[in-house]
């Protein structure tokens, strides 16, 4: 997600990258929107 440019970090560290908490939970929701849509046998 980030070599796409879905998810930017705030900062990066060697191994890791940090992210806002907001931006984290908002690409969830998006995500699982995506799943029940997509996906709907799995959500049972």
């Amino acid at each position: 997600m980030i070599a796409g440019g879905k998810l930017n970090p705030i900062k990066k560290l060697r191994g890791d990258s940090l992210f806002l908490r907001s931006d984290i939970e908002e690409k969830k929701k998006e995500l699982e929107a995506l799943r029940k849509k997509y996906r709907p046998y799995d959500m049972e």
